[in-house]
């Protein structure tokens, strides 16, 4: 990832990584719904098995920048609001088209408080998980953040091996708990790279054919987990380790290419999209159904995006770029 020299700086690398996150989302949202493989071979590897990078890499997005300063209890608050206040107005407008599947009022409630108006908004719950985090992560050293990373990965095997030592039982409550799944784990890896970031660079810069091909071999490896193509899986390592190289291979051969037009207004709208989205891909999903896979992927891809992008295009031009951030996260 680029170096730092001024407190504005973008990290390229990063916006790279987030655009290439929130475009993985929706081809992920325009296949089966569903944890498990189904459609066919083919839907399944086009839309799932190479896009399970996107979640994980914006939660080590969130921890390399959130480690940049020192967080007290008013930096987290802060946080906390420019996630919710557009987690709200989304669920509210979910809740206003119909498309929660909510009968009563006890039930949009419920909903509302388990981020669920919408299954994919889980990650609001893990968001918020890793915010709280931040601050006492921030009042530790580097060394000390390390040794916390070490730490969850031991519970995380633990949990893996023992589920009765899982903070959460049921995958509905495991997509929303940052102790489950390694979430809070890419968490604390974004927060320790941008820590030991130098030391980072230093190895780069010693080895880059060995770091590169280290990268390169990490995320074959855990593509390859995930896919089921090994005699073996790790569970949720299967993901990490595939996220860990797709991070890495961002960082070595994007971070001294400035991010296009594109991609920073992929990058800087990201919440939004995440949040949208799946409302346009719904919507175009019943005139898809029939046509060949590549077409209803695409055509569902292509709704997703587009429709996300011109919401947050109009958003930004009636309300300007500020309140757009503030009320939609555009």
């Amino acid at each position: 990832m680029s170096r730092e020299t001024t407190p504005n700086e973008r990290w390229h690398a990063l916006d790279h990584l987030k655009a290439a996150a929130i475009v993985a989302v929706v081809i992920t949202h325009s296949g089966p719904d569903t944890v498990v493989p189904s459609g066919g071979a083919l839907t399944w590897a086009l839309t799932k098995t190479w896009t399970v990078f996107q979640v994980p890499s914006f939660l080590f997005v969130s921890g390399f920048l959130y480690a940049r300063r020192a967080g007290g209890r008013d930096v987290m608050l802060a946080r906390l609001v420019r996630v919710l206040v557009p987690y709200l107005v989304a669920s509210g407008v979910v809740q206003l088209v119909g498309a929660s599947g909510a009968r009563t009022p006890a039930e949009v409630v419920e909903q509302l408080l388990t981020a669920s108006s919408l299954g994919i908004y889980y990650y609001v719950a893990l968001a918020c998980g890793c915010i709280l985090v931040s601050w006492p992560l921030a009042r530790l050293s580097r060394t000390a953040v390390v040794v916390v990373w070490v730490a969850y990965l031991a519970y995380s095997v633990a949990a893996l091996v023992r589920p009765e030592l899982r903070t959460a039982k049921d995958f509905f409550w495991m997509a929303r708990d940052p102790l489950s799944l390694f979430a809070v784990g890419f968490f604390l890896s974004g927060w320790a790279a941008r820590w030991w970031l130098p030391e980072l660079q230093r190895l780069r810069r010693s080895a880059p054919n060995a770091v590169l091909a280290a990268a390169v071999c990490v995320t074959a490896f855990g593509l390859a987990l995930d896919a089921g193509l090994l005699p073996f899986s790790w569970g949720w390592f299967n993901r990490a380790i595939y996220t860990h190289g797709v991070v890495a291979l961002f960082a070595l051969l994007l971070a001294g290419r400035p991010a296009g037009p594109g991609v920073r207004l992929l990058s800087d709208a990201t919440l939004a999209l995440y949040l949208y989205h799946l409302l346009f891909v719904l919507a175009v999903r019943p005139f898809l159904d029939g046509v060949p896979v590549l077409i209803a992927i695409a055509g569902q891809v292509l709704a997703g995006l587009a429709g996300g992008m011109a919401l947050v295009w109009a958003v930004r031009r009636f309300l300007g770029r500020e309140r757009a951030r503030r009320w939609f996260g555009a």
